[in-house]
């Protein structure tokens, strides 16, 4: 061959093999000859290398060529968001070859995400064979289009478009992807964007960071520096929720919400359209634990628990239309009627405990524990200025000193802990970043499971905490969408808040060698009820509420200055799963509860 057509040859080939990658099949296959000697160029073009290849002679090719048993006894090797992944095209394949097709092998562990990433040279499609998967999209518009992806189901992200994944169940989750290119390529977000040479400035603008939390963000996702050994310092920035004082099971999480965080950082969105009617759900597992009857019950928290504490005079909860349903006049209860807590004392025959307020009723009126939950309160203190949840323990651990409740008591009670958001709106309200979220989230978790040891210190026999309920599915955050949606983001969150509590609960049991600490799933019950499943159908639109201001500037139970309702009630209210704008109705308790019960009956065994 003439020198310079040689030449020629070896410096256009790589342009026509690259504009040229999935070319249309001229024979039925090609299994590349591996005695063939490449060119220097081709090696440096690894990818293209099989097709490159000429095809073996028809003779000597065998079923063999067609199998890959690479997959048969993988050995996960899970990354620091807990992914371990293998990609098969022909060059690992090599009966892939001119098919114009490839795929891929992801398992993402408890909590593992596979990071927002793009192909652009193919579309994806992913089977999740085992497990449950937060899954989605984002589109030309910044739209993200995110769902549960439940074992069995298949979902497709279009050609170019970032993607990602994060296993929201318990157990390692195992996804079968396919391409319709034999080099779709990969390119993932947080490396192109830290890992690559763009400009410190152009990013620290871009996304509103000083130089060390660029510098952060480079250590972190840039290859040539992270193999030079650079490691992230112990002192971390509110842009990254700081893994420090993690655990190994939590540690995968962590890197889930960062990464989470950061993909709504690119796309400019915080908000999700949810795509459908699925939505997050998290299931949590019991310890079995010895019979026993409870004689009493002391409730702690918010307004999912509060039976009255509130002053009359400032709360709605007092006024009409209040108590509609039970007991026909305003209780105190955030409700048309009876609460969370009300049904929780029922399953144990005893009557609903007597609110705080009244304790100097009489000695009567105390032999059921007592209510010290007050709506509008968190674990930190909220905009609501009423005692927080360790100055209601404070309450409760007076009363014992002041011999109002024995030690005696403590060791025949359970104990109901609510916690439904009002640390988190609070946070919102006083302009908290997307950044320091995470790390919020964190600080909520240490201060609740703090309080949760106080109560087994205090002699308490079986601590219940609820698990916080879908927030992205309470009438606040579904107004903007006239009621029709979830907003799957923020249910994201509470994932994330609930699987740090149930790590939380593990650990208490396990440090304190016992069974004293489960969890109320309200999550999964709320979700049970308004998708309608496990027999609860009987709310048609269940996302709206009862009862609600005529206009933003008022609530329920509002009137003008001359007396006049400000609001409006549905004709039914035990049609309706809200009552509010945040809570539920008599009949959405019931039905929630009734989810639970089964659950709460075996861990509490009675």
């Amino acid at each position: 061959m003439h020198p310079k057509l040689r030449h020629f040859i070896v410096l256009i080939l790589p342009i026509l093999l690259s504009e040229a990658s999935d070319p249309d099949p001229v024979q039925d296959y090609c299994i590349p000859n591996p005695n063939f000697n490449p060119t220097a160029i081709m090696k440096s073009h690894s990818l293209l290398l099989p097709s490159a290849l000429p095809c073996k002679n028809a003779s000597e090719i065998t079923a063999h060529d067609f199998v890959f048993s690479g997959m048969k006894h993988l050995t996960p090797n899970f990354s620091d968001t807990g992914l371990s992944a293998l990609s098969v095209g022909p060059a690992v394949f090599p009966g892939l070859s001119t098919l114009g097709m490839s795929f891929s092998r992801a398992e993402l562990n408890a909590g593992g995400v596979n990071p927002p990433h793009f192909h652009p040279r193919a579309t994806e499609i992913a089977f999740v064979m085992r497990g449950r998967v937060y899954s989605g999209f984002v589109d030309s518009a910044n739209r993200v289009f995110a769902r549960v992806i439940e074992a069995g189901e298949v979902t497709v992200y279009p050609r170019g478009l970032v993607h990602f994944q994060m296993n929201v169940g318990d157990n390692p989750a195992v996804i079968f992807g396919s391409f319709n290119s034999q080099n779709p390529g990969t390119q993932k977000i947080p490396v192109a964007m830290f890992g690559s040479g763009i400009d410190d400035e152009l990013l620290e603008k871009a996304f509103g960071m000083n130089s060390k939390q660029v510098g952060l963000m480079r250590r972190k996702f840039d290859p040539k520096k992270a193999s030079s050994g650079s490691h992230v310092p112990v002192s971390c920035p509110v842009v990254l929720f700081c893994p420090t004082s993690m655990d190994s099971h939590t540690r995968p999480l962590v890197s889930s919400l960062n990464l989470l965080l950061l993909l709504s950082l690119l796309t400019g969105h915080w908000a999700v359209e949810g795509s459908s009617r699925h939505h997050l759900r998290i299931t949590y597992s019991s310890r079995q634990v010895h019979a026993f009857r409870p004689t009493k019950l002391f409730v702690f928290g918010d307004s999912y628990a509060d039976t009255g504490n509130i002053g009359k005079a400032e709360s709605n909860s007092w006024k009409v239309p209040y108590g509609i349903t039970f007991p026909g006049k305003p209780s105190g209860r955030f409700s048309s009627g009876r609460v969370l807590t009300d049904y929780f004392a029922k399953s144990f025959r005893v009557r609903s405990p007597i609110p705080y307020k009244w304790r100097r009723l009489g000695a009567q009126h105390l032999q059921y524990g007592m209510n010290f939950a007050y709506g509008g309160t968190g674990v930190f203190n909220t905009l609501v200025p009423l005692p927080n949840m360790t100055a209601q323990i404070s309450l409760l651990e007076q009363l014992i000193k002041d011999k109002t409740f024995s030690v005696g008591n403590m060791k025949s009670s359970v104990a109901l802990v609510t916690l439904s958001g009002n640390d988190y709106f609070t946070y919102n309200t006083r302009n908290g970043t997307v950044q320091s979220l995470p790390a919020f989230i964190e600080s909520v978790i240490i201060q609740l499971s703090k309080n949760l040891r106080q109560l087994y210190e205090l002699g308490v026999k079986k601590v219940a905490v609820a698990a916080l309920q879908p927030l992205g599915c309470l009438p606040v955050s579904t107004a903007v969408n006239s009621f029709q949606s979830c907003n799957d983001t923020v249910n994201l969150l509470v994932g994330i808040h609930n699987q740090l509590l149930r790590q939380a609960v593990d650990g208490l049991n396990n440090q304190t060698h016992s069974s004293t600490f489960i969890i109320v799933d309200l999550y999964s019950s709320f979700m049970s009820v308004l998708d309608g499943t496990g027999g609860h159908s009987k709310f048609e639109k269940p996302l709206t509420p009862c009862c609600v201001g005529i206009s933003s500037g008022y609530n329920c139970g509002s009137v003008d200055g001359n007396g006049s309702k400000m609001y409006t009630v549905c004709e039914d209210p035990e049609s309706t799963f809200f009552w509010d704008m945040v809570h539920p109705t008599q009949a959405g308790w019931q039905a929630v509860f009734s989810s639970i019960l089964p659950t709460l009956s075996a861990a509490l065994n009675f």
